[in-house]
């Protein structure tokens, strides 16, 4: 399921770009950080300028093995397997030749694999969410094609997933046109 939407977005993307010929198309990595588990994510991002302004970015980021804290429970050794996919619109109302910032907009759906290795209370359980997103992007060009993109999203989820996301990357810019 993972592959496939991940699959899925990336062909999204790259359509995206065949059809619109204008923009420049950005592919990186990306490292995050996310307060409702207090732990790091990392992975992939991939943006595009859909006009000189707005630009259409994806993310996939994952952590293998996140561990929960349990004050309750000194002996519970759990841990968790994170992988989110967000579809993001940004609108970059301060940019100039350097550097840009503006709001962005989007959605995220998340899946969270929690392995539970408490020999007293073995289990295991699956968490997907969808969340609707909003934060503040930045980016700067190190040179003409390295950019290096940063910001914060709040995402509101379904349940109990709620939480805040601080992100930085790089990645190099393709000129489509």
């Amino acid at each position: 399921m993972k592959k496939k939407l991940l699959l899925l977005a990336t062909l999204i993307t790259f359509t995206v770009c065949i059809y619109a010929q204008q923009g420049d198309l950005t592919v990186g990595a990306r490292g995050a950080y996310i307060t409702n588990y207090k732990d790091f994510l990392f992975g992939l991002r991939t943006g595009y300028h859909l006009t000189d302004p707005l630009e259409v970015n994806f993310s996939f980021l994952m952590s293998p093995e996140i561990k929960l804290e349990d004050p309750s429970d000194a002996l519970n050794d759990s841990k968790v397997k994170m992988y989110t996919f967000d579809l993001n619109l940004c609108y970059y109302i301060i940019m100039n030749r350097t550097w840009g910032m503006g709001p962005a907009l989007g959605g995220e759906y998340g899946i969270v694999d929690n392995h539970f290795y408490n020999v007293r209370n073995p289990y295991t359980e699956n968490d997907n969410y969808w969340a609707f997103n909003v934060g503040w992007q930045l980016k700067y060009n190190i040179t003409e094609n390295i950019k290096l993109d940063g910001g914060w999203k709040y995402s509101a989820a379904t349940q109990d997933m709620t939480h805040h996301t601080f992100y930085l990357g790089v990645g190099y810019t393709f000129n489509l046109f």
